[in-house]
């Protein structure tokens, strides 16, 4: 108890807050709640995205760091953001020194989870706010534009060394799908840009 101006106040009971860190995969989730020491494990779909949304909540836990993985981490981040609770997107190379500096050499979903919550407790860097939504979608096609590109590279190779007269029109087929794709790119990128303006998020 405490004195003030002759009146006695409770004193407040002391609280730890409770921050998390959100390993991502393509179908997997694993989190960790630092100081608390409690961890979970989810799919990475809409059903796994609310239970660990739920924990969270449950365990008052105030602060999210998780790695930017393209659009592997775009839905729980929403989610998270959309029930109040703050999130960090963290540039990997970033949560990767940290780790180094902790000295956890190993590399695991579950380390990672650990190391991404105490990252967010001890440096507490700044919620990112989730993209617009067309943002998210741009991006998204940016990277599926450039993992073809890739696969094309490969294809071109496997069709200057090809001979079999079955297997050329199928290899022949997928550079023609890029030049849809691009096709497809450069009217969504236009459309991104008139919304953006319209937006305020660009000139």
């Amino acid at each position: 108890m405490s004195r003030m101006q002759n009146q006695i106040i409770p004193a407040r009971p002391y609280r730890t807050i409770q921050f998390g860190g959100v390993d991502v995969s393509k179908n997997r989730l694993d989190a960790h709640i630092h100081p608390l020491g409690k961890s979970f494990s989810v799919h990475n779909d809409r059903m796994g995205i609310a239970q660990l949304t739920n924990w969270f909540t449950d365990h008052k836990a105030e602060l999210i760091a998780v790695e930017a993985t393209g659009k592997f981490h775009s839905l729980v981040h929403e989610k998270l953001h959309s029930v109040g609770i703050s999130v960090a997107v963290l540039n990997p190379y970033r949560s990767r020194r940290f780790a180094q500096a902790l000295g956890e050499l190993a590399k695991t979903d579950a380390i990672d989870a650990s190391v991404l919550a105490r990252f967010a407790a001890m440096l507490q860097p700044d919620a990112t706010p989730p993209a617009p939504k067309f943002l998210s979608k741009l991006r998204e096609l940016v990277v599926d534009r450039r993992q073809l590109i890739q696969e094309t590279t490969s294809l071109k190779l496997q069709i200057s060394q090809a001979s079999h007269a079955l297997v050329l029109p199928g290899l022949f087929m997928t550079p023609l799908f890029l030049g849809g794709f691009n096709r497809l790119g450069v009217a969504s990128v236009s459309g991104c840009a008139g919304l953006m303006r319209w937006g305020g998020y660009g000139a």
